[in-house]
């Protein structure tokens, strides 16, 4: 990842997008679309370059079948 120093402390942002569509008439079904900026001090920024970042997001669907596509991309 690309982390810019910004004031003593590492920045980056990302884009999140997912689609939800029926199966049956590729029709779209729901969507999610975010983009986060994460700001961490240097403590911080040494931690997550050994684990990972976790990203939550959601979309309401009736039940059924769906199929999902989803994109993440850093800024």
């Amino acid at each position: 990842m690309q982390w810019a120093q910004k004031r003593g402390s590492h920045e980056t942002e990302f884009d999140f997008l997912a689609e939800a569509r029926d199966p049956r008439n590729n029709r779209v079904m729901g969507t999610l679309r975010d983009t986060i900026t994460v700001k961490l001090d240097s403590s911080q920024f040494e931690e997550v370059q050994q684990r990972s970042l976790v990203y939550q997001g959601g979309m309401l669907l009736a039940p059924g079948n769906y199929k999902l596509k989803f994109l993440a991309r850093e800024k």
